[in-house]
């Protein structure tokens, strides 16, 4: 007995076919790119996603002779919008595109951002799909005028596999249109922004059963007929699973393209006590929930740096079988000499409704070179972390285990300054694609293979290392947080006078935009 999970990411797919031990028996991954018309946009393809898709599914035919069960995580927001044909009408939005940033206003206009968190669980920002669908009405209209269905990107390709719809709760949720307190979409919410909730998929608890793989579908990839596609979730809660976070206090650090941090809470009633905070709340299993914030550009800005960098980081090659993030890390530079990195790269700071946030290295001399620079990014990444964290437990979510996973976890330097500049041990999993293990274990005890995921937890979950702290980064997070704060305030001066323009626009009337 197997199953397969699939993890649809902001760069790329993977996909594994996984014993119901946990053993991993093949995996395949496809990258694609952004697609960006104009600066700080990103879109996906949605096309282009469900090649990659299918190409992955098609390399593991080999060994799916005995599964059962298949599942899928997705990034979460980004709405695909078909017509009655089916026809993908544009490409979808991705969380770190910033073309957004005048609808929290108009969102704050129609219902107070305040009101919103206690519905949704969700502080302003323009990420959430709800966000997308009122750009569409001021910019792209005749698009909206055209739609059929309007999915998430997980959603989509399940539809594409079986032709039947399923939303689960977490990814429902981070429309910013479900009601966080009864799990369906919010009738209140859909009056208000004048939108019918016919667009959208039923929503469903994590493990149900969406459809069967279509016979066409089955065929065209090599896979067995008769295998059933059930709903797996946004990919954060699904990592947190397969890395083992079922506890009250566990905390995952989710190191990918962007930076996901995560904490498990028994406790469900957290509206009231963490508005106006900046910190999402998000259904979990067994009834609790996930308490989250993050940094938009994580691993991003890495690879950023080693495209920036690309001519000067090759000078150092000795190995043709390196990388030039493996480059970089070899040759980063022991100290960053007083040099900081901000690492708001998208120019969206999750935790910042008015989006105050870009990117800068301050502290320039003319001695800095690419390895100091290097250093100063890395370190850059952590110090935020940490500053994320310190928000968390201002608010009273407290951890009690720190895992990391993901991509970013490859790299040795930096999850050895993530553990020094945290001041805490850092758990990394001994399979790096944790996505892929929840999905196992979706997979294992929806097929009753195990009675719940604690059951499940030791054959999918084993931890492969922990870094330690050996130095202390006290006296330069303190210096960070003020360079930090500054960048947010110079920006905050220049952004405000485009602001002031939206709130006009958004004491206007919105009765002339099309409905959705």
């Amino acid at each position: 007995m197997s199953y397969i999970g699939i993890d649809i990411g902001t760069s790329g797919c993977k996909a594994s076919v996984i014993g119901q031990d946990g053993t991993v028996l093949i995996s395949a991954s496809r990258e694609y790119s952004f697609i960006s018309p104009q600066p700080r946009w990103a879109e996906l393809d949605p096309a282009t996603v469900w090649k990659a898709v299918c190409e992955t599914l098609k390399c593991l035919s080999s060994r799916s002779k005995e599964v059962t069960l298949l599942a899928i995580a997705s990034i979460g927001e980004s709405v695909v919008i078909t017509d009655s044909n089916d026809n993908i009408l544009y490409n979808a939005i991705t969380y770190i595109d910033s073309r957004c940033e005048e609808t929290v206003a108009i969102v704050d206009s129609i219902i107070p951002l305040n009101r919103m968190y206690d519905i949704t669980g969700l502080p302003p920002n323009q990420m959430y799909s709800l966000n997308k669908l009122l750009w569409f009405r001021m910019h792209k209209p005749e698009i909206l005028e055209k739609a059929k269905k309007i999915f998430l990107l997980g959603e989509y390709i399940g539809y594409l596999l079986t032709g039947e719809r399923l939303l689960d709760q977490a990814s429902a949720s981070r429309t910013m249109l479900m009601d966080i307190h009864t799990f369906t979409w919010s009738e209140k919410l859909m009056t208000a922004f004048n939108i019918d909730d016919d667009y959208f998929a039923p929503i469903a608890h994590t493990g149900a059963i969406i459809g069967k793989l279509s016979s066409l579908r089955a065929n065209e990839l090599g896979l067995p007929s008769g295998i059933n596609l059930i709903l797996g979730g946004h990919d954060g809660p699904c990592s947190m699973l397969g890395a083992g976070a079922l506890n009250n206090g566990d905390a995952l650090l989710v190191e990918g393209s962007t930076e996901g941090i995560c904490i498990v809470t028994d406790n469900n009633n957290l509206t009231e006590s963490l508005n106006g905070k900046g910190i999402a709340i998000e259904p979990y299993f067994n009834n609790m929930a996930i308490v989250s914030t993050g940094q938009l550009t994580h691993g991003t800005c890495i690879t950023w740096f080693a495209k920036l960098m690309h001519e000067q980081l090759e000078m150092f090659r000795t190995d043709h079988n390196e990388t030039l993030y493996m480059i970089a890390d070899r040759i980063c530079a022991e100290s960053s000499e007083s040099l900081y990195f901000i690492p708001y790269l998208s120019g969206i700071d999750p935790n910042d409704p008015s989006n105050n946030a870009l990117g800068a290295f301050v502290g320039l001399t003319i001695t800095a070179d690419t390895k100091q620079l290097y250093r100063a990014l890395l370190e850059g990444l952590c110090f935020e972390t940490r500053n994320r964290l310190n928000l968390l437990q201002r608010s009273g979510i407290h951890t009690k285990m720190l895992t990391a996973v993901g991509g970013a976890t490859r790299s040795s330097l930096l999850m050895q300054l993530k553990a020094d500049i945290l001041g805490c041990p850092v758990n990394i999993m001994q399979i790096k694609e944790s996505g892929i293990q929840g999905l196992g274990m979706i997979c294992s005890v929806a097929n009753r293979d195990y009675k719940d995921y604690k059951e499940s937890q030791p054959h999918f979950c084993r931890i492969g290392k922990v870094y330690i702290p050996n130095k202390n980064y006290d006296d330069q997070f303190e210096e960070y947080k003020i360079i930090a704060q500054n960048m947010h305030n110079l920006y905050g001066s220049f952004l405000n006078k485009k602001a002031s323009l939206y709130r006009i626009l958004c004491k206007r009337p919105y009765s002339f935009l099309p409905r959705v």
